[in-house]
């Protein structure tokens, strides 16, 4: 009998669209539409997580202030990082800005499941420097 831990981190075909990649078992796989996908490494140890660009202060009060609204950030960039170092990147387009929500929704899902087939330790989470 399957536990739910055990379903969770195996996640047999949870596919991640706005990450462009898929859980096949204990393995993440790029999510190709209409190709069958490459291995990109294990699922243990893996992460999500988005990259912004760095902007000052100064001009984040100046872009609010004359445009009065929430401006998407370019080149916005989720990625998921592998236990060995490699890395697979996405850039955003800038319309995706108002899926951000599904987006950290999808990033909270896809480490919960690496989390889980890490065996559940908090060492799974462990930065390299540390």
């Amino acid at each position: 009998m399957a536990t739910v831990r055990s379903s969770q981190a195996a996640g047999d075909g949870a596919v991640f669209g706005y990450l462009g990649v898929r859980i096949v078992g204990h393995e993440v796989w790029t999510a190709g539409q209409g190709t069958p996908g490459r291995r990109l490494g294990p699922l243990a140890g893996a992460r999500a997580g988005v990259v912004e660009p760095r902007r000052s202060a100064t001009v984040n009060v100046i872009m609010r202030l004359l445009l009065l609204s929430f401006q998407p950030t370019h080149n916005v960039r989720v990625f998921v990082a592998f236990a060995d170092g490699s890395r697979y990147e996405r850039v955003m387009l800038p319309w995706a800005g108002q899926d951000s929500p599904k987006i950290a929704g999808q990033i909270g899902r896809f480490n919960a499941a690496a989390y889980l087939a890490g065996g559940g330790s908090a060492d799974a989470f462990r930065s390299p420097a540390d």
